[in-house]
């Protein structure tokens, strides 16, 4: 299981949730969330090795209500996933190993716009006020700076390729992930009209899995993946502190208002799931109102994304490479390597160290410190946090200092254009940039020799627009936001016009007040498929399959 098996925390001796502790003085009151009714993969997320998204096209609606009737049964929900999570845990611990035998797999479901309007009505899709959801990506795919090869994807380039609905099917064991996958085809080829015609049909089959060995748990450029998500609020059940993300910090902790574990930010379940509260753009503790322009229907539902990103490896580490030896011949950049220039482009070290706290060299210890890997600020110095009570040693790393202009992490670095944390940007303070963060539920495609390799990328948010979009539009593709400047995000950014150059600009750690920059002439992560979908409630696809 990825999310515990490819981690050395220092955590993992205590307890699986602080119960049992001292809550936090000024705390706010958190909701217990419908954890039977909202499926799991966003807040709670599958964190499985092996995954399937089969992507399908109605054809005939009553049949592919019939096929959702048997298939609900089997949807996997939040309470599920947090109850198998906890479980492997605590056996992790116990035994000291990943437990043998113990898995699960899980499958979930969301539709695009034209799928609930063939699935229901029009009148009820239109419901869903999201502008971009309702256009689909097809639509958006060049605003967010794609280039125009919607014709060669593989899926969702065009209305006649879109997908009405997206399965996921993640497993620990790849030939359970096989056996439910092909049950999930026998299923849909029953799916028949009235007449014998096909009800449903399966346009795209993706199977995704973590990367083997020492990759385990990275994207293919070679950086591991997933390591700063935020915190969503909220209880699993009627406990007071038993919460859906176990809090770290020690009570008396000054963050402990404000952070699930170091650098974690807690925000508002109503940032990822529809019907409850959203983040406070005045106040990042107390919790804002609920969104009251969206339908009872969609209520404990997400808006997912899915895009089918390759990765241009090659080209990647041999611009590395050619920039690094131009760079190394300039003052101030005398030591960067390849490797170097592309930890400071992502922000981290292939084992995730942020550089930030290491800015000179890859540390392995720190990358698998989940505590200390993500505690890090940009516009203050960083301080050692006080945590609850475990077993391991202390954050004994070199701390992270103020970085304002960007010499440490360049203001262009993947991880810091996405998410700020503690700077100022074009918003009117860090409070906002809470609101903009979003739930990714990636995993790579392709084994490391596959000419067509990439990710998987998938994310959660209660807002295409305000969140996926305003990171990759307003942030990501944008030279002089978030503020300061620093230029274009080399990873995945693009721009939208045929010369597909883009330019970073790095500092030096020297003092020297002048910036170098940095132009590559091709994207590294192209777009070749992908939808908008949502992710209902399970109470809606009962009554959706009922119908």
């Amino acid at each position: 299981m990825a999310s515990f098996a490819s981690r050395a925390r220092r955590v993992a001796d205590a307890p699986l949730s602080t119960q049992s502790g001292s809550p936090v003085l000024g705390a706010p009151p958190e909701p217990e969330l419908d954890v039977h009714d909202i499926q799991g993969n966003g807040l709670g997320g599958f964190n499985k090795d092996y995954q399937c998204f089969l992507f399908l096209r109605i054809l005939d609606a009553k049949a592919a209500r019939t096929w959702l009737a048997r298939v609900v049964p089997r949807i996997s929900t939040l309470a599920e996933i947090v109850a198998f999570n906890r479980l492997f845990r605590s056996l992790r611990v116990r035994q000291g190993i990943d437990p043998p035998g113990v898995s699960a797999t899980w499958l979930n479901i969301a539709f695009s716009y034209r799928g609930i309007a063939q699935f229901t009505s029009e009148e009820l899709a239109q419901q869903l006020q999201d502008p971009s959801f309702q256009a689909g990506l097809f639509n958006i795919s060049t605003s967010l700076g794609d280039p125009e090869n919607r014709a060669s994807w593989k899926f969702g380039g065009s209305e006649d390729t879109d997908a009405h609905i997206m399965l996921m099917i993640a497993s620990d064991d790849p030939a359970h992930l096989t056996f439910a996958a092909d049950r999930a085809d026998s299923e849909i080829k029953e799916a028949v009209s009235s007449s014998g015609s096909p009800g449903l049909e399966v346009i795209w089959r993706q199977p995704s899995a973590t990367l083997p060995g020492d990759l385990r748990g990275h994207e293919h450029f070679g950086f591991k993946d997933g390591i700063s998500q935020p915190a969503p609020r909220g209880r699993v059940s009627s406990g007071a502190l038993d919460f859906l993300v176990p809090r770290w910090l020690d009570p008396s902790d000054p963050d402990a208002l404000l952070f699930a574990e170091p650098g974690r930010a807690l925000v508002w379940p109503g940032q990822f799931v529809i019907g409850w509260q959203r983040q406070n753009l005045n106040d990042p503790v107390e919790p804002g109102t609920i969104d009251s322009d969206s339908p009872n229907w969609a209520k404990n539902g997400s808006y997912v994304v899915f895009r089918r990103l390759q990765q241009k490896v090659d080209a990647f580490h041999t611009f590395l490479k050619q920039e690094a030896q131009r760079l190394s011949k300039i003052a101030g950049f005398d030591n960067i390597s390849g490797g170097r220039l592309g930890s400071m482009l992502v922000g981290r070290w292939p084992s995730g160290a942020p550089i930030m706290r290491v800015p000179d060299h890859d540390d392995l210890a720190l990358g698998r410190d989940d505590l200390a890997s993500n505690n890090f600020k940009y516009a203050a110095d960083t301080r050692t946090p006080k945590l609850i009570p475990i077993d391991g040693p202390d954050d004994s790393f070199p701390q992270a200092t103020a970085d304002f202009e960007g010499r440490r992490c360049p203001l262009a670095g993947h991880i810091r254009k996405v998410n700020p944390r503690d700077q100022d940007t074009d918003l009117r303070s860090p409070i906002e940039t809470l609101s903009k963060l979003i739930l990714r539920r990636g995993i790579p495609y392709g084994s490391t020799t596959d000419a067509d390799r990439g990710l998987c990328f998938v994310s959660y948010q209660s807002s295409i627009i305000s969140q996926f979009e305003f990171l990759t539009k307003t942030w990501v593709d944008d030279s002089d936001r978030p503020r300061p400047a620093g230029g274009l995000d080399l990873v995945i950014g693009q721009r939208a016009d045929s010369d597909r150059a883009r330019t970073a600009f790095l500092r030096s750690s020297t003092g020297n007040s002048d910036s170098e920059p940095l132009v590559a002439l091709a994207d590294f992560v192209v777009p070749t498929g992908g939808g908008y979908f949502f992710a209902p409630s399970i109470r809606t696809l009962q009554d959706w399959s009922s119908r």
